[in-house]
């Protein structure tokens, strides 16, 4: 399962050049309950500041108070094989201190490496113990949590919340 869900995301990075995967990565959000926008920002890192899609998402309930809207900032990566970019956990770093947002998300159609993996981790400021394993609850960007969705992850996401927009396109 997990080597053709690694090969629909390579379709998909294929059929999506340049920009065109900002905006089906952001038509997908929208599907998400909860998320009220998703908008793709400029062109290139002078211009979006690391955030290539910045989404609000509603929290809560809207009675009394008990309601909250919260930002959500991706950087969207399209990739093939595995990425190793670290650049990219600058750009999501850089986006959630510019946005002030809640998450950073990098979205790849490529699968993290394990350095990768733990260059996220180090950056959502999880601790790592003596066997390698990390403490989700300490954080250094206090409310802020990044994460990855790459490669067979990646299309999970999609095929869970934008499996028609995926077979429209194809």
């Amino acid at each position: 399962v997990d080597a053709v869900l690694n090969q629909l995301a390579a379709k998909v990075q294929v059929n999506n050049p340049e920009r065109k995967l900002e905006y089906f990565v952001a038509s997908v959000l929208q599907n998400i309950p909860n998320v009220e926008t998703a908008e793709v920002k400029g062109s290139g890192f002078g211009t979006d500041h690391g955030a290539d899609v910045v989404a609000t998402i509603n929290e809560g309930i809207d009675i009394a108070g008990i309601f909250e809207q919260r930002t959500l900032v991706a950087q969207v990566k399209s990739y093939e094989g595995e990425i190793d970019d670290l650049v990219a956990i600058d750009q999501i770093l850089n986006a959630v201190d510019v946005y002030n947002a809640d998450y950073g998300l990098i979205l790849s159609t490529a699968e993290p490496t394990k350095n990768f993996l733990d260059k996220v981790d180090q950056a959502s400021g999880k601790k790592q113990d003596s066997d390698g394993a990390y403490d989700d609850d300490e954080t250094s960007l206090p409310g802020a949590k990044i994460s990855i969705l790459g490669g067979k992850e990646f299309m999970k996401f999609i095929l869970k919340h934008g499996s028609s927009q995926l077979f429209d396109t194809y």
